[in-house]
C-alpha cells in the first residue's frame, strides 16, 4: 500500500510541474505554422522584433527573425542583404502573424533554398526522389503529407527540394535530427 501511495504521489508532482514548466506550453504545430510568416515577436524583456520567421526553438523560446523591407523583393536578393536578430525568450503567446501568404512564405523560404540543389535536378529526378523518400519515410513507420512541392514529416519536419537530409527544417532538433538520420540511410538503387 505504501508502494500505490508513492506512485500516486508521483504522477501528482510529476503532472503539477508538467503543467508549470513552460516547454509544456508552447504549441508547436502554431510555430510550424507560422515558419517563414511575418510575424512580430516580443522578448519577456518587452523587445518587439519584426520580420520573417526564419526558425524556432521551442525548448529555448528562440526565434531568429529576417527583417525585410516592405519592398518587392529582388531576384538577386539573398540572405546576407538583409539583418538577421536572434531574438531569446520570446513570448509566444503575443507573436502576432502579420502575413501568412503563400508569397510571403516563398519568398522567406527561398533564403533556407539558397544552398540548394533541386535547379541542378529535372522535374522527373524531383518526382522520382520525392517518391523515394516517401517510400521510405513511410516504410520506417513515419507519417509523411504533400504540401506544395514540400513533403511534411510527422507534422513537425518540413522537407524541401531536393529531399536531402540536408534540406530538412523542423522546430524541434531531435525530431530533426532522428528523421535526418532516416533519411541518410536510403539505400541506393
Amino acid at each position: 500500500q505504501a508502494y500505490n501511495c508513492l506512485i500516486h504521489f508521483y504522477k501528482r508532482i510529476m503532472a503539477d510541474s508538467a503543467e508549470q514548466h513552460r516547454v509544456f506550453l508552447n504549441k508547436p504545430l502554431d510555430l510550424l505554422n507560422s515558419l517563414h510568416c511575418k510575424v512580430t515577436v516580443s522578448s519577456v524583456r518587452g523587445e518587439k522584433v519584426t520580420g520573417g520567421l526564419l526558425a524556432v526553438d521551442p525548448v529555448t523560446d528562440t526565434a531568429v527573425i529576417v527583417e525585410l523591407e516592405d519592398s518587392e523583393a529582388s531576384e538577386s536578393d539573398n540572405l546576407g542583404n538583409h539583418n538577421v536578430t536572434v531574438v531569446p525568450f520570446v513570448n509566444w503567446n503575443s507573436m502576432e502573424v502579420i502575413d501568412a501568404s503563400d508569397a510571403f512564405k516563398k519568398y522567406v523560404n527561398s533564403f533556407h533554398s539558397e544552398q540548394s540543389q533541386s535547379s541542378d535536378m529535372s522535374e522527373e529526378d524531383l518526382a522520382k526522389a520525392k517518391e523515394k523518400v516517401t517510400n521510405w519515410l513511410s516504410k520506417n513507420g513515419l507519417k509523411i503529407a504533400a504540401r506544395g512541392e514540400d513533403l511534411i514529416i510527422a507534422d513537425a519536419v518540413i522537407l524541401q527540394p531536393p529531399f536531402t537530409a540536408e534540406s530538412c527544417s523542423a522546430t524541434n532538433e531531435i525530431i530533426l535530427s532522428r528523421v535526418q538520420s532516416i533519411l541518410k540511410c536510403i539505400p541506393a538503387e
